[in-house]
């Protein structure tokens, strides 16, 4: 989950005693990182991957779970090769000799990803999701608890009346595209 259950009761004012929506709000919260992962064409969380890849041609391979943190290998066509570069924060594989034509050719194992936000008091990993993601995840979480995705206008007069936005259904508030947008995964 991109962020945390105790963080999200801060943002709601919730006192963090009050349990009795915990359950709901995690919903809420997998629901957000799910969205926005999603959107960014990739995983966020720090883990070890071993994937597949279509040759270009090109020079670069962009990986799904970035930043990189250790590459264990790489091969092409089942033979290991070591002539590549990481080009550090990107997800960018550099190879001067050009990734060779084909599908599903390339194979990458490495470790990419972040350390995500968890409310375990007595873990001594620290998170280091950015920033902006985190505070996406937060308000597309509250956004979704307090039913107001999609709602473009709400009015109370005489009666109630509440407008949805038109178009995509499942399109991602814009503040939310502004905060994870430069986080999206580039496809080649």
């Amino acid at each position: 989950m991109l962020t945390t259950i105790s963080r999200l009761k801060g943002l709601l004012k919730i006192p963090s005693s009050d349990t009795g929506e915990d359950s709901e709000l995690e919903a809420v919260i997998m629901a957000a990182s799910q969205a926005i992962e999603n959107h960014c064409n990739r995983s966020f969380e720090l883990k070890d991957r071993t994937e597949l890849y279509d040759g270009s041609g090109l020079e670069h391979v962009f990986v799904r779970s970035f930043p990189v943190t250790t590459i264990d290998s790489i091969k092409i066509a089942g033979e290991v090769i070591t002539d590549y570069l990481k080009i550090e924060n990107s997800g960018m594989i550099y190879r001067k000799n050009k990734w060779p034509r084909g599908l599903y050719n390339i194979e990458i194992s490495y470790s990419g990803g972040y350390v995500l936000p968890n409310d375990d008091p007595d873990s001594e990993v620290e998170g280091n999701l950015p920033k902006p993601v985190e505070q996406a995840a937060l308000i597309l979480a509250r956004m979704i608890h307090m039913g107001e995705w999609g709602k473009e206008s709400e009015r109370f007069g005489n009666s109630y009346s509440v407008t949805y936005a038109k178009g995509d259904p499942g399109r991602l508030p814009p503040v939310v595209e502004a905060l994870i947008g430069p986080y999206r995964r580039r496809m080649v």
